[in-house]
């Protein structure tokens, strides 16, 4: 449904007509979002497609028999640019590949540096290099799914870090330099005390309900955010507006009844002195999933990266559970 009412263009879909439905493919062509489907006869094969596919020999090697391994191998793939090759435990890996970590000490025949720790939650940290980042993913290291549906989030500025039903003191290393971060999944997949202990390692995100306004904590790391990506690229900082955030504050419940950019009286909030407009929509209240969504789109990319945008208002609005996101720019 995310897919369906966002502006995405284009889909790859991973995984043959048994992993992904056909209709699904369908749905999607139906709705002008151009996919490619990249699939083998099994996981492994599905891994060296993906490669293929994209021409990429320097790999990391992760055990298809050892979920938490090929998550975790994920912070790597991002962060260092590599593929991912995966193989069964007791398989010599094949020579064609440049294989620069191995993660996890379950396969046989590594390759490249080894990446291991006692249990698949040090083997996780072990693939954090870098400990300055803002925004960490915290996902449930028993079960796959939660992990994988938000791995396209990570990033240098956001690992996956798998934790059981809590977390000790080997952890504050890696949630200190936090300002934000997702949970992803509810109390059943990620405790109560988890969720605790990050909040008093870090300033939670602070995102409003319907009925509340929106907070100077949420707009300030929107911005922050925005302007790391115009750091990034040399181009001047935008500046937060109080008047436009205003007006963001009141499309963002605008767009919340009907997600367009036409109001409900048929009117374009770029016909009253503002220049554009960034919207979205996410299931998980964080400021720099609108950001990293904003930046997946080449209008809203264009607009955040405009040198002749020098200011911004930011709003948000919770409904149902989902969150509503706006950026204007003048």
């Amino acid at each position: 449904r995310e897919l369906l009412t966002s502006s995405v263009t284009k889909a790859f879909i991973i995984g043959g007509s048994a992993a992904v439905e056909t209709s699904l493919e369908d749905e999607l062509k139906d709705k002008g979002i151009q996919t490619t489907r990249i699939s083998g006869r099994d996981r492994y094969e599905t891994s060296e497609a993906v490669n293929d596919h994209y021409n990429i020999k320097n790999v990391i090697l992760a055990s298809g028999e050892n979920f938490p391994d090929a998550l975790s191998a994920v912070n790597l793939v991002k962060t260092r640019n590599l593929g991912l090759k995966l193989i069964r435990n007791d398989e010599i890996p094949d020579p064609i590949y440049h294989y620069q970590y191995t993660v996890g000490g379950v396969i046989k025949n590594p390759r490249g540096e080894v990446l291991s720790g006692r249990n698949r939650y040090d083997t996780n940290k072990a693939t954090i290099f870098d400990r300055d980042y803002n925004n960490p993913i915290i996902a449930t290291g028993t079960e796959f799914a939660d992990a994988l549906s938000a791995s396209y989030l990570v990033g240098k500025d956001s690992p996956i870090l798998l934790a059981g039903n809590s977390i000790d003191e080997s952890y504050n290393d890696f949630l200190s330099s936090a300002a934000g971060g997702y949970i992803i999944g509810g109390e059943k997949a990620v405790s109560e005390s988890v969720k605790t202990i990050m909040n008093k390692m870090r300033n939670p995100n602070e995102i409003p309900h319907s009925q509340n306004p929106t907070t100077h904590t949420l707009s300030d790391q929107v911005l922050r955010n925005l302007n790391q990506k115009r750091y990034q690229r040399d181009i001047a900082p935008i500046s937060l507006d109080d008047d436009l955030t205003a007006l963001a504050n009141m499309r963002a419940e605008e767009i919340a009844a009907k997600f367009a950019h036409e109001r409900p009286d048929g009117t374009l909030i770029t016909e009253e002195n503002v220049s554009k407009e960034n919207i979205t929509m996410s299931y998980y209240p964080n400021p720099y999933e609108a950001v990293t969504r904003w930046f997946g789109d080449p209008a809203s990319r264009a607009n955040m990266l405009n040198s002749g945008m020098t200011k911004v208002g930011i709003g948000v609005y919770e409904k149902n559970g989902e969150y509503y996101w706006v950026a204007l720019f003048n």
